[in-house]
C-alpha cells in the first residue's frame, strides 16, 4: 500500500529520497502501523512529538490504510 509521509523540522534529515518540505511516498505492507513506518525511517518514537494521519492525531499503533498521509512533527524548542 502507498503511504505518503511528511517529516518536519530536523526529522527531514530522515527522508530516503529527498530532503525538502514536500512529502514522499513509500510502499508498506498491508496491516502496517505508524510504528512500522517510523522504523522504516529509523525514527525513534521519542523524536516525533506529534503524529498525524490524514490530519488526525494518531499513535504509533495506529493502523495505516492505502493512501494515508502521515505527518511526523518533532517537539519544537526556542524562545
Amino acid at each position: 500500500m502507498n503511504i505518503s509521509i511528511t517529516l518536519s523540522g530536523p526529522l527531514r534529515d530522515y527522508y530516503k529520497t529527498t530532503q525538502s518540505l514536500r512529502a514522499e511516498t513509500v510502499v508498506m505492507d498491508e496491516g502496517s502501523r505508524v510504528g512500522d513506518l517510523m522504523a522504516y525511517y529509523a525514527i525513534s518514537p521519542g523524536k516525533a512529538r506529534f503524529i498525524l494521519v490524514n490530519r488526525h492525531r494518531a499513535e504509533t499503533g495506529t493502523c495505516l490504510q492505502d493512501g494515508d498521509h502521515v505527518w511526523l512533527i518533532p517537539l519544537a524548542a526556542g524562545g
